[in-house]
């Protein structure tokens, strides 16, 4: 059976809503890194580099089937 895996951003960028663009370009990155296997340690630095790059104040989620694999939030 084929694993369900969801990326969530939630948060804002200077007081707004986080815009599509940075959304998916953030998004895009984790999905690179974790599908190459990076680990979890590396990847929460690598969201939270992303975060400050982009002006991100928020939360990132990586869901696997319905469990949460993995929370990050600055």
């Amino acid at each position: 059976m084929e694993r369900k895996v969801i990326y969530i951003l939630q948060g804002k960028v200077a007081g707004a809503t986080i815009p599509e663009g940075v959304n998916k370009k953030v998004k895009a990155y984790v999905k690179k890194l974790h599908k190459r296997g990076i680990g979890f340690d590396e990847l929460s630095d690598a969201i939270l580099q992303a975060f400050e790059s982009n002006d991100i104040v928020g939360c990132f989620y990586i869901c696997e089937d319905g469990n949460i694999l993995l929370q990050v939030g600055n």
